[in-house]
């Protein structure tokens, strides 16, 4: 009798503790156990090689998902060089164009003109010049601080010539707040958007 116990109970469980152990020591989960018969322990064995086809299964999808991280990662960095490199660039260009500005602004009267001709921007040279703040004169026409000497067609003219892209220079006489005149040697550059 205990040999019968021992062939059909303890020997099948045997194998079966033994198998699980090998798998898990070698972490090779094709293998199979491929046990045949109707009995519990033919069920037992055939879930395990059906959890063995799963595991290896999603072994599969994590090592896939794994290598697409990494593709990911590595795009990823190689594109935040990139971004690095642009911002780099972007940071020397507005370096280089506020130390242009400033040296402008230190010596000439600039203002800064929208499409309809109103001022959108003075530098304090030209405010001091003229005797008008900033705020006095944004939004205002530029042509507003001496009409009467030029007229209107002058400034039409000039203006249209930037319009077209090329750039205007010229004397312009202005009045200051105070209505003292001053002249001014102009150069109007058309300013080309991106858009």
């Amino acid at each position: 009798l205990a040999m019968l116990i021992d062939r059909l109970m303890i020997s099948p469980v045997s194998q079966i503790s033994r198998f699980v152990r090998e798998v898990e020591l070698s972490g090779d989960l094709s293998r199979r156990m491929l046990r045949k018969g109707s009995d519990e322990l033919s069920h037992l064995a055939s879930g395990i090689d059906h959890m063995l086809v799963e595991l290896e299964r999603r072994n599969r999808d994590a090592e896939a998902a794994r290598a697409v991280s990494l593709r990911l990662a590595g795009d990823l960095q190689q594109k935040s060089g990139q971004l690095e490199e642009a911002l780099n660039e972007a940071r020397l260009a507005l370096h280089e164009s506020s130390s242009i500005r400033y040296a402008l602004d230190q010596h000439s009267l600039v203002v800064l003109l929208d499409h309809e001709k109103l001022v959108i921007l003075a530098n304090d040279l030209f405010c001091d010049r003229s005797g008008y703040s900033r705020e006095e004169l944004v939004g205002r026409r530029l042509a507003s601080l001496d009409r009467e000497y030029h007229g209107e067609e002058f400034f039409d003219q000039s203006w249209e010539t930037v319009m077209s892209g090329e750039t205007w220079h010229g004397e312009v006489r202005m009045k200051t707040r105070g209505g003292d005149e001053f002249w001014v040697e102009s150069v109007l550059v058309p300013y080309k958007d991106t858009d």
